[in-house]
């Protein structure tokens, strides 16, 4: 700054003095040392100084930018801004340091109120604000699809839970909405989705959900599970979680031969079925070889799945015990009457309960079903007591 000093005093006994000075035109802000030098006639001098302080009492200028309005950019939640402030001093010149969002910013919907301060070198602050208002965001929307397709669990039939759908979104990445409802049958059911945000925007749609069942039913041939009484039976049963009907065919009973195969065998070995259960109504004759009866249980649920199970169950005839007394058929002396002691007073072979003359001495072969009897003694066999063991379980699913 420009400072007019004032004048020095001096005199001298012999003549004038002249002055002279090192005072700068202008200060700069801070101490600026200034000296004098007198000078009489005959070149004698004489010095002194003073100092000059300037302080830098005013604040730097500061100009905002003006209040703006612009639209978002393309897939952008808000729009990119810089903002350019304008900061001066009159010390400092442009050399002020300015404080706020100098560089590009997001600016998310909206107005954002933006404030800048600028600092000259004697730390005077000044500030300014303006804003930044957005708009023309995309709005929300539910990316709905035409179909949404699920298989229900093996244990469920429909779907249980509520489904859900992408919410398309620039201010909102991977959100997602429900539906309106849950429980869905196996089919096609109508869903609703409906979506908002704080911006107010506001998304519904519709779509079709189709549950399908793809789990087959499970197929029991009941093996193992026989009736106490005789006839025997296999009650054979289907399970799926959406109900199954079950059909049983191809019943049908086998005598294993020497060579390990098996072939037909009819004679004496009657089953059929009675209410889908398999059911033995007369007895095998008895021998040393094997005896196994087979079938086919097939069972289709709604949706057609279908479970084809080749059941074969195998007789071991030395636990066979036709009457129930605990004693088995292949050492019990009469066959079909509970005889739990096994009483032979003749001891002719056949249990006292089931002989004419039980103390006679005289062998009996006639029939009866008793022991040493002939060709009427089949043996009847109730299903818990056959010792039943699964030869073969072949598993077909369509």
């Amino acid at each position: 700054m420009a400072f007019e000093l004032g004048a020095p005093s001096a005199r001298d006994a012999c003549g004038p003095v002249t002055i002279s000075d090192d005072a700068p035109a202008s200060y700069a802000v801070g101490s600026t040392l200034v000296s004098y030098t007198a000078t009489d006639v005959a070149g004698n001098t004489n010095t002194c100084a003073t100092t000059v302080v300037v302080s830098d009492t005013t604040p730097p200028e500061l100009t905002c930018p003006v209040a703006t309005t612009v639209q978002a950019g393309e897939g952008l939640c808000g729009a990119v801004v810089a903002l350019t402030p304008e900061a001066s001093d009159a010390c400092d010149g442009a050399a002020v340091t300015v404080v706020g969002p100098t560089a590009e910013e997001l600016y998310r919907p909206g107005t954002t109120e933006v404030s800048f301060a600028a600092i000259d070198g004697a730390g005077h602050v000044v500030t300014c604000q303006t804003s930044v208002t957005v708009e023309g965001v995309e709005p929300l929307r539910i990316d709905c699809p035409d179909v949404i397709a699920v298989n229900a669990a093996p244990t469920e039939c429909g779907w249980p839970q509520a489904v859900s759908a992408d919410v398309i979104d620039v201010c909102a990445v991977g959100a997602t909405v429900q539906s309106d409802r849950d429980n869905f049958p196996i089919g096609t059911s109508v869903v609703s989705f409906h979506a908002s945000n704080d911006r107010g925007d506001v998304a519904d749609c519709a779509t079709a959900v189709t549950v399908a069942d793809v789990t087959p039913p499970t197929v029991d041939c009941g093996i193992g599970a026989g009736e106490t009484l005789f006839p025997g039976a296999f009650p054979t049963s289907a399970s799926d979680a959406c109900t199954a009907t079950l059909e049983v065919t191809d019943v049908r009973c086998l005598k294993g031969v020497g060579t390990g195969n098996a072939v037909r065998f009819t004679e004496g070995c009657d089953v059929e079925l009675q209410g889908g259960r398999v059911v033995f109504v007369r007895s095998v004759p008895w021998d040393d070889d094997g005896v196994a009866v087979e079938w086919v249980a097939s069972a289709t649920d709604p949706s057609g799945n279908n479970t084809t199970t080749d059941c074969t169950a195998a007789i071991d005839l030395s636990q066979v015990d036709t009457d129930s007394d605990t004693v088995p058929d292949v050492s019990d002396n009469c066959r079909v009457v509970f005889n739990t002691d096994q009483s032979d007073l003749d001891e002719d072979g056949v249990g006292d309960v089931c002989d004419d003359s039980p103390s006679d001495g005289i062998a009996a072969n006639g029939g009866g079903g008793c022991a040493g009897g002939g060709g009427g003694g089949g043996l009847a066999f109730a299903a818990a007591a056959l010792g039943l063991a699964v030869l073969l379980r072949r598993r077909r699913v369509a």
